[in-house]
This record gives C-alpha cells, sequence and structure tokens, in this order.
C-alpha cells in the first residue's frame, strides 16, 4: 500500500496502484482490455455441485482481490463477494466473472482513498443500500454500506443479510442499520 501526504498534513492518500499491477501481471491479465464496471448488471452465477475449473487458481484469484478489497478498493466489495461465494466449486461462468473484476481493475489501477481536511468533512456521512433477493439462491437480500470521513471511505462492508426479508422496505432497513 502506497500513503501519500501534503507537506501540511491536509491531504493523505493510499493506494494499491502497484499491488494491483502485480496482481495483474501474476495472473496473466496485464493487458486486458478495460471495462467501466467490476459486474455485468443482473449477473446470476448458479451453485455448481462440482467445479469445471481448476478451484487452487480460482482462490488465488479471489484471495488477490479480497487483499485490494479491504485495504483501498471499496468499489470492488459487491463483485468479489459475489464470485467468493463460488470458491469450492467454481465453473467457467464464475472464472468469467472473476476475470471482469480484474479488467475493472486494469482500468481504474492508480484510484486512490483521498482524505483531507476541511470544514465541510468531519463529520462520518453514512450510505447504504440493499437488493431485496438478491441471492437468487437463497432469496437473501444483499447489504452493502460505506461510511466516508475527512471525503474518504473509512470503512466498507458487501454481505447477504442473515435471513430473508419480506419486503424491500425491511431489506433496507438491515442495511441501514448495519451500516449505521
Amino acid at each position: 500500500m502506497e500513503v501519500t501526504q501534503t507537506d501540511d498534513w491536509r491531504k493523505v492518500t493510499l493506494s494499491q496502484s502497484q499491488y494491483i499491477k502485480d496482481i495483474l501481471e501474476r495472473h496473466g491479465m496485464a493487458n486486458c482490455h478495460p471495462v467501466k464496471t467490476p459486474i455485468e448488471s443482473g449477473l446470476f452465477l448458479s451453485v455448481l455441485i462440482e467445479p469445471e475449473v481448476d478451484v487452487t487458481i480460482y482462490q488465488q484469484l479471489i484471495g488477490s482481490l479480497m487483499y485490494a478489497m479491504v485495504c483501498t478498493r471499496p468499489n470492488i466489495s459487491y463483485a468479489v463477494g459475489v464470485v467468493a461465494h463460488h470458491v469450492s466449486a467454481p465453473g467457467h461462468i464464475h472464472m468469467k466473472a472473476v476475470k471482469r473484476i480484474y479488467r475493472y481493475l486494469r482500468g481504474t489501477s492508480d484510484h486512490k482513498l483521498v482524505y483531507h481536511t476541511t470544514e465541510d468533512q468531519n463529520k462520518p456521512v453514512i450510505y447504504s443500500d440493499s437488493d431485496w433477493a438478491g441471492g437468487c439462491n437463497d432469496c437473501k437480500s444483499i447489504t452493502g454500506f460505506v461510511t466516508y470521513l475527512s471525503g474518504g471511505a473509512i470503512t466498507w462492508a458487501s454481505y447477504k443479510q442473515a435471513y430473508v426479508s419480506t419486503s424491500s422496505t425491511e431489506a433496507e432497513f438491515i442495511a441501514a442499520a448495519t451500516g449505521c
């Protein structure tokens, strides 16, 4: 992780651009064509009984993504969560979804978390959302939230809710409560 700051300590940036370039190289995707989003809209990944691709390679790809996601890349949290559910039995469609995340990182490798001190950004701001019954295999909703302070994300998460929501309002309420 690269940390930089201005001389007056008013601006700090966190970046993993070199790490992202390294994992792209390590997994043979350094020259891939970038895409604008980490996951296709409306993508459904079914659960498989038997793996169709090498499980070890799939797990290595996911592990590299998780490190980036946890440290400085909240923008891939949802996509990584979706593909990580299939680490025990991945298929070709799952591998294609993982490679799309790498293609997204190829185009956004220089993105940074930026924190700066200003009067209007000294209070936390929380955004949350959920997709009602988005987990098509089990009908559980997926919650996501991000907390900003000083202009940059300080906490974020994306995961399945513990139980099945009976309405979109309930799913959104759970997401808001979780974010808070």
